[in-house]
């Protein structure tokens, strides 16, 4: 039986939504084609829909509402998803790398109430300027070389993620979870990062001038030669940290632990350390 794109979109529906959850589920697979064409008639109409292991790359979905739909396995590289809705998607193994993905809403994307399988996102170059990304579960997620500059990180699980080379100017990631993360030449200026846990982080070469470290956890973070000019380090926690030849300059560093830090090389010019604790020998 050959069914009309609508008639195979409601048995989509009714079958991704059915109310016994001991029933296994069968979604009707749409294909490419289908899915741009039902886009193209209503763009709020993917909300929600299955599209487990299709093929979108390079489609043209600005907009697109495909907030809580299960995009497992899927392939977006080279989309346009411009301003687009993701909110509450699962994610798992979805590969969005060179996306556009500007102003995207990505809040609660890949969580486990989603339905993630924890199994990585790839977003490699991806364009996620302007983000919503809330509470987003990126976790060993790719975003090397990504554009997030101004994206909102609050509180989302990026560890042990891999964000080398990315931009994160002016985001904000207050309360996120980045530990063991790849931070390596980022660009970070300016980024709100309060209360992250960046322990074991590897930070290597990042500049994070003017950047808010307050109440951080930099707990055994690798920060060599990174640029924290003028940032906010206030109540952070450098211990064991490697702060070897970074540039410190002007940074607030009131009531920072620093037990244990290596500081061969580091730059303290202009900053006060009478309020810092347990300052290593070679700075005191």
């Amino acid at each position: 039986m050959n069914l009309s794109l609508v008639d195979r979109a409601l048995l989509l529906l009714a079958r991704t939504s059915t109310q016994d959850p001991d029933r296994e589920r069968e979604p009707v697979k749409l294909t490419r084609q289908e899915v741009l064409d039902w886009w193209e008639k209503d763009p709020r109409g993917l909300a929600g829909v299955d599209l487990t292991g299709i093929d979108l790359s390079g489609a043209i979905l600005p907009g697109a509402d495909l907030s809580g739909a299960c995009l497992r396995d899927a392939v977006f590289i080279g989309a346009d998803l411009r301003g687009a809705r993701l909110a509450g998607a699962n994610l798992s193994a979805c590969d969005l790398s060179g996306a556009n993905l500007t102003g995207a809403d990505l809040r609660d994307a890949n969580s486990l109430r989603s339905g993630g399988d924890h199994r990585p996102v790839k977003l490699r170059k991806a364009l996620l300027s302007g983000a919503d990304l809330l509470g987003a579960n990126l976790s060993s997620g790719d975003l090397q070389e990504c554009d997030l500059e101004g994206a909102i990180l609050r509180e989302a699980n990026l560890h042990a993620a891999n964000l080398r080379a990315a931009r994160l100017d002016d985001a904000d990631l207050r309360g996120a979870n980045l530990r063991r993360a790849c931070l390596e030449d980022c660009r970070m200026n300016g980024a709100e990062l309060s209360a992250a846990d960046l322990s074991r982080a590897r930070m290597a070469r990042a500049s994070l001038r003017w950047t808010s470290l307050r109440r951080a956890n930099l707990v055994q973070a690798d920060l060599t030669g990174a640029d924290l000019s003028s940032a906010n380090l206030s109540e952070a926690f450098l211990i064991d940290a490697d702060l070897r030849g970074a540039q410190l300059s002007g940074a607030d560093l009131t009531d920072t632990d620093m037990d244990g830090a290596r500081v061969a090389g580091l730059d303290l010019s202009g900053v006060d350390l009478s309020r810092s604790r347990n300052l290593p020998p070679e700075v005191r």
